[in-house]
C-alpha cells in the first residue's frame, strides 16, 4: 500500500527498524518526519540493521525533527547516536533538523552533515554533548 502524506507527526510512540521499513515504504513522498518524545529501539540481537536506515530511501524529505525526552526512564533515555545521524548524510534534499535531548550526539554528527552546508537551513541540537564550534563551521 502507499499512502501521499507530505507530512507525519508520531507522538510518544516507541518503534524500530521495522517499523520505520514499513513507514518508508508506504509513504515515499514523505516531506517532514516529525518524532517528538518518541523512542526507536535498536536490535537487541545485532541482525537488523540501525533503526534510521530506511529514511535514506526518502527522496523528498526536507525535515527531521527528532526531540527526545529530558527524563531518565527507559523509553525516556536519548536514542540518536552518530552512526544513526549519519543517515542523515544521504538525503539530499534535507533542509531542517532537529535533536533536542540527544545526549549520544557528539561533534561527529556535523561531519555526516558536511554534505548539506549549503543547503541546510535549519540545525537545532540542544541537550546533546558539549561539542567545538570548530568543528560545525
Amino acid at each position: 500500500k502507499t499512502c501521499g502524506l507530505k507530512e507525519l507527526s508520531v507522538i510518544r510512540c516507541t518503534g524500530g527498524w521495522r517499523d520505520m521499513e514499513a513507514l518508508c515504504k508506504c509513504c515515499a513522498r514523505l516531506q517532514h518526519l516529525r518524532l517528538p518524545q518518541s523512542f526507536l529501539e535498536s536490535s537487541d540481537n545485532g541482525l537488523s540493521p540501525p533503526p534510521l536506515m530506511p529514511i535514506a530511501r526518502l527522496k523528498k524529505l526536507r525535515s527531521v525533527d527528532f526531540r527526545g525526552y529530558a527524563g531518565r526512564a527507559h523509553k525516556q533515555r536519548p536514542w540518536l547516536t552518530d552512526d544513526m545521524f549519519g543517515v542523515l548524510g544521504q538525503i539530499r534534499d534535507l533542509r531542517e533538523v532537529k535533536a533536542d535531548d540527544q545526549k549520544l550526539l557528539s561533534d561527529r554528527c556535523f561531519w555526516f552533515l558536511r554534505r548539506h552546508s549549503g543547503r541546510l537551513r535549519l540545525l537545532h541540537l540542544s541537550g546533546c554533548r558539549p561539542m567545538s564550534g570548530d568543528s560545525a563551521f
